[in-house]
């Protein structure tokens, strides 16, 4: 992670995207690729703004580095 890990910021779920299950984001994540053949999934850690540790996370990115999280609240981002 340290050597190969990259930051990403958190975005906005995009209107087309629909909220997946909570507390599966490795399946949220791979059902979003397979819909968009253009989306890189990504896993690594997450945090909550009142977390005191990284939780292990899955999200996908659009290839130009924007995240597109249908897992994770809106409200919970850091």
């Amino acid at each position: 992670m340290l050597e190969y890990g990259r930051w990403y910021e958190p975005g906005v779920l995009p209107s087309q995207v629909s909220r997946g299950t909570p507390q599966e984001c490795h399946k949220n994540a791979t059902l979003l690729t397979v819909e968009g053949d253009s989306l890189i999934c990504c896993e690594g850690y997450a945090l909550f703004t009142n977390a005191s540790a990284p939780r292990l996370h899955a999200w996908v990115t659009d290839g130009e580095g924007r995240v597109i999280d249908n897992t994770w609240p809106q409200s919970g981002v850091a």
